[in-house]
């Protein structure tokens, strides 16, 4: 391979890097702004599979604490996982 065509390949590979690390991010601040557009019964199926990421979650709700669900005092991505809610 030539060491332009090393070059191009090495550039497009860090391209969809910044890429990947930009849409991440994204996505972390839009995560209180997508769970305000969903119900609860959308909300709990996306926490149940998986549709959000346990990091993602907590990375919103680190960041942006008003905007993210509540259930009885506790973030609700949290709580729909806790014995008190499951009885």
């Amino acid at each position: 391979m030539s060491q332009q065509a090393v070059k191009q390949r090495g550039r497009a590979d860090s391209d969809s890097q910044i890429r990947t690390s930009t849409e991440a991010a994204i996505t972390r601040r839009d995560v209180p702004c997508l769970l305000s557009q969903m119900t609860f019964e959308e909300r709990v199926r996306a926490y149940q599979s998986g549709v959000f990421s346990r990091r993602e979650l907590s990375v919103a709700a680190a960041r942006h604490p008003d905007g993210m669900p509540m259930l009885n005092g506790e973030f609700e991505h949290i709580a729909v996982f806790s014995a008190d809610y499951l009885d």
